[in-house]
């Protein structure tokens, strides 16, 4: 390759790094805050009557979560697109109808809702990780084992939701075990992301390539 490729190349690679670090920062924090508020507080103040104050931390972790997860998303979007366009398209939308749902639910504040909100963004959401498991499988900047792990962790939340939903009572036999393939998954692209980000090399070589065959496209 030659010098001057080298170094025309150099801004993109520092800027698709911080754009994952970023992913990795955002990612940890709904990590956290949603562990804070779907674990810690649904079992400390399952409703305002138990702990308000807890209950009230809860729903402020929630909204933490619903924040960052739209440029969380759009950072996603833009690290696959190279890989598959119309998938990274298909995983936005299911992220941002997750984040819709759970943003939707802290203003419904009831005692006992037949179909808990959680359940119904588990499933789009499930679906989210799915997707961008495939779609950093077939990247070549990302390992992918953290792909595998990513689909895995999608099944247990789509299993988890329908199961909850079918029968609520035998879906309490599947915690905590069902829950381990979100410490798998998620945990392991946020480490990756915060510490070793992407192959940039490769990523940049990969947006090539793709500009390159979506050009005679966009000329038409």
């Amino acid at each position: 390759m030659e010098v001057s490729s080298i170094i025309a190349m150099q801004p993109a690679n520092r800027s698709v790094q911080r754009l994952a670090r970023i992913a990795g920062a955002l990612y940890l924090v709904n990590i956290l805050a949603g562990a804070f508020a779907i674990g810690y507080v649904s079992s400390g103040a399952p409703t305002i009557h138990a702990n308000e104050t807890l209950f009230r931390a809860g729903i402020a972790a929630h909204l933490i979560v619903t924040l960052t997860n739209p440029a969380l998303t759009l950072i996603f979007y833009e690290l696959f697109k190279i890989v598959n366009r119309r998938l990274a398209l298909m995983a936005a939308f299911f992220s941002l109808v997750a984040t819709g749902i759970e943003g939707a639910s802290l203003f419904v504040q009831v005692e006992r809702p037949v179909v808990p909100a959680y359940d119904v963004y588990a499933a789009f959401f499930g679906f989210d990780l799915m997707t961008t498991g495939y779609l950093v499988y077939r990247s070549n900047f990302l390992p992918r084992a953290i792909g595998v792990l990513l689909a895995v962790d999608g099944v247990s939340y789509v299993l988890y939701s329908f199961v909850d939903i079918l029968g609520p009572g035998f879906a309490g036999h599947l915690v905590p075990w069902i829950q381990l393939p979100i410490l798998a998954g998620e945990g392991s692209l946020t480490v990756w992301l915060l510490v070793a980000g992407v192959n940039a090399a490769r990523w940049t070589e990969r947006a090539r390539i793709s500009s390159t065959l979506l050009a005679p496209v966009a000329s038409l």
